[in-house]
């Protein structure tokens, strides 16, 4: 079940570490039996916890559907790490899609392996975590990874492109972690496989384990407005009328009002909403409308 979880050991991080403070007041057994006489309060149970726990089950109830093998499509493998957790993703693509970007190829994926660096594993360097990542997901699925045309290897760690030759991968490698990526090396040699180095930014698949599923809160709601077929559909939309055509003529500077000839139709007089009575302008002996009215217009022309 965990291997289609994406980012499992993330997500289940906080009661893997109450586990083992379980184990730990159990007097060291790693058994059912003995972890049920720890009462939970005793080791620190909290909201974190509960919090933790309806996570994982909301993801149980809602597993990525993995894919069949299919030997007719190539294997591709992508893997990352970070401080505390390594994750990688193993998918299957028609081979006819490898020279498309990575955002237009239909991968299909066949298992989310991932783990947790402790011990002294979380005090190895960026390389050694990079590499780890590789060769444990390797192991886990070795069934899967002997097709007869091998498979793709993607990481966004170039120095690992050159891990046959581990001492010269950094001049500051120490000598103990050149002599673990040979060992590495040499377990990687029972696999038949192109290594590829990618941006991170590209490393899309990989990158995706810490962001699947996430649960940040939106920053924003972004609606999108229907583009009406016509101003009448709008139930806001109101007719003009002489009312709103003397206020737009009101607002405009008494200099342009002084050269315009008023209404003499009794029709034509209108009392503002501040009482006062006012004349609608003409222009050719036709009611004026200002420029600066865009509204006004528009409305005036459905």
């Amino acid at each position: 079940m965990r291997m289609s979880i994406p980012g499992y050991n993330v997500l289940v991080q906080p009661l893997t570490e109450l586990l083992e403070r379980v184990f730990a007041a159990s007097g060291g057994k790693r058994t059912k039996q003995a972890a049920a006489s720890v009462l939970l309060a005793d080791v620190g149970w909290s909201d974190v916890h509960v919090e933790c726990l309806e996570k994982t089950k909301a993801v149980l109830g809602n597993v990525v559907e993995l894919c069949h093998p299919d030997p007719q499509q190539r294997i591709c493998v992508f893997a990352d790490a970070s401080e505390g957790h390594w994750g990688s993703v193993i998918t299957q693509v028609p081979p006819d899609q490898l020279q498309r970007p990575f955002d237009a190829q239909n991968h299909q994926p066949l298992m989310f392996p991932s783990g947790t660096f402790t011990g002294a594993a979380g005090r190895w360097a960026i390389v050694e975590k990079e590499a780890y990542a590789i060769v444990e997901t390797l192991v886990r699925a070795d069934y899967l990874l002997h097709p007869a045309a091998g498979f793709n290897l993607y990481t966004d760690h170039c120095n690992l492109k050159f891990i046959f030759s581990p001492t010269a991968v950094v001049a500051s490698v120490p000598k103990y972690t050149a002599q673990k990526l040979e060992r590495w090396a040499l377990l990687l040699m029972g696999y038949s496989y192109v290594i590829h180095d990618i941006p991170g930014e590209v490393n899309v698949w990989a990158d995706l384990l810490s962001r699947w599923g996430s649960t940040l809160p939106s920053i924003c709601a972004i609606k999108q407005q229907p583009l009406l077929i016509s101003p009448l559909r709008d139930d806001k939309f109101v007719w003009p009328t002489f009312v709103s055509i003397a206020e737009a003529q009101v607002a405009v500077p008494d200099d342009v009002l002084s050269g315009m000839a008023k209404s003499k139709d009794a029709a034509h007089l209108v009392v503002l909403a501040s009482g006062q009575s006012w004349f609608l302008r003409l222009v050719d002996d036709v009611i004026w409308v200002p420029a600066a009215a865009a509204e006004l217009q528009l409305r005036l022309c459905v």
